[in-house]
């Protein structure tokens, strides 16, 4: 989506001048684009004309745009690059331009989804809906034709995969380019076995065991998977899975999204998990459940002509009125962030087990967020870098690891 997509939304008050807010929003579907204009259309403040930039370069786009001084009043971007934006200046906390909302619109929410758009102690934005990942996907007519159980721990999963990979189908496929989405989704297994890239005091922690089992996970799996994934990104991956010709797929939980963008029929036989545990932690940490992203997050940027006007525009968004499209009647494959969103018909039947997890309260538990750190958006190279030797067979497990622990340390030293 890198190309500009202008929209002017004429919604005019009963002031003589109409108030205009500029705002740039990345990456989505058209399904959810065309649900966002729609939105935006009903906004009772004034027009809102906004952007589509491209996902890839977002961060390097706002730090450019920082620099130059031409940062729109709002940003709909995701939390990967908040770390860097704040501390460059770019965006404006929330508990300094709207110290009376913030409390009421954090009700609207579970504390550890409003906890993502949070930096430094201080609140600057909330998602509209979060990907959740790593999960996997199967085709259960094959798992079922030969005789394989889904898998829940990673002796199964490697057990699986081999069992399924026959007959021109490949056992599992996920994606190992480069990009950040690629990279976002297999780093997400590294907190599912006790790993993290900083610890509570924001020292670096990434590497260990956690990291070379990590690898040599991905190491075992590439054997089950077809060839050319270092070149794939994920929607490649999805797309081999929804044709027939792999029987599992490592993705996020966006994967109905891209079913419906290459029109595979409802009934496709597609199931999604939790990704399996490892059969023992060797993390020093917590094991995560999944690792929340925020794709979607609202920031006040520091350069908006109308920080009135822009508190006004979030207060519209943050209202759970705005999300009904994200419990899969307009907008498929996301999982909302409103309490009200979480409870609704739509939720439940597109996501049964979440759902059903989110009323027995453990929905969320041990959920992690997905690094937000100002050096993330940096080392995502690096880590896609020691993936790609994994996967190519060039390096080992332990040497990736190794790399990526030096890469992170001498990136935080700075």
């Amino acid at each position: 989506m890198g190309g500009a997509v202008l929209f002017g939304l004429a919604t005019l008050g009963s002031s003589a001048q109409t108030q205009e807010l500029q705002v740039w929003k990345y990456g989505s579907p058209k399904a959810e684009r065309d649900y966002f204009t729609k939105i935006n259309e009903g906004f009772p403040g004034g027009k809102v004309t906004w952007e589509s930039q491209d996902w890839e370069t977002r961060a390097q786009g706002i730090s450019t745009a920082t620099i130059a001084g031409n940062l729109p009043d709002v940003l709909a971007a995701d939390n990967t690059v908040l770390g860097k934006i704040a501390e460059a200046g770019a965006v404006l906390p929330l508990d300094e331009i709207a110290a009376d909302k913030v409390v009421g619109w954090a009700a609207n929410y579970p504390k550890e989804l409003w906890e993502l758009g949070k930096y430094g102690g201080k609140s600057y934005g909330m998602s509209t809906f979060v990907d959740l990942s790593p999960v996997i996907i199967y085709n259960a007519a094959m798992l079922e034709a030969a005789g394989v159980q889904p898998p829940r721990t990673w002796s199964q999963l490697r057990a699986a995969a081999k069992a399924l990979n026959k007959d021109g189908v490949a056992g599992i496929v996920f994606a190992a380019s480069t990009t950040t989405l690629d990279t976002d989704i297999i780093q997400s297994i590294i907190p599912v076995n006790g790993g993290r890239w900083l610890d509570h005091d924001g020292k670096p922690a990434m590497g260990g065991q956690a990291l070379v089992d990590t690898f040599q996970l991905v190491k075992d799996l590439t054997q089950y998977a077809p060839q050319g994934i270092v070149d794939a990104n994920f929607r490649d991956a999805l797309q081999l899975f929804y044709q027939g010709r792999a029987a599992m797929v490592i993705t996020k939980s966006f994967a109905p999204i891209i079913q419906t963008d290459y029109e595979v029929p409802a009934d496709f036989p597609a199931v999604m998990i939790s990704f399996p545990k490892p059969d023992k932690v060797t993390g020093s940490f917590p094991p995560a459940s999944f690792e929340a992203h925020a794709p979607f997050l609202f920031l006040v940027t520091s350069q908006t002509d109308d920080k009135e006007l822009a508190v006004e525009y979030l207060d519209y968004w943050f209202d759970p009125k705005q999300h009904y499209g994200w419990d899969g009647s307009e907008v498929k494959g996301r999982v909302p962030t409103a309490h009200a969103m979480l409870r609704s018909e739509g939720f439940k039947q597109q996501y049964p087990a979440l759902a059903a997890a989110y009323e027995e309260g453990t929905l969320f538990d041990n959920v992690v967020s997905i690094p937000f750190f100002p050096e993330y958006p940096d080392l995502r190279r690096s880590f896609s870098e020691a993936l790609q030797g994994v996967v190519l067979g060039v390096v080992t497990p332990e040497q990736a690891a190794a790399d990526v622990e030096n890469a992170t340390k001498a990136a935080i030293a700075k």
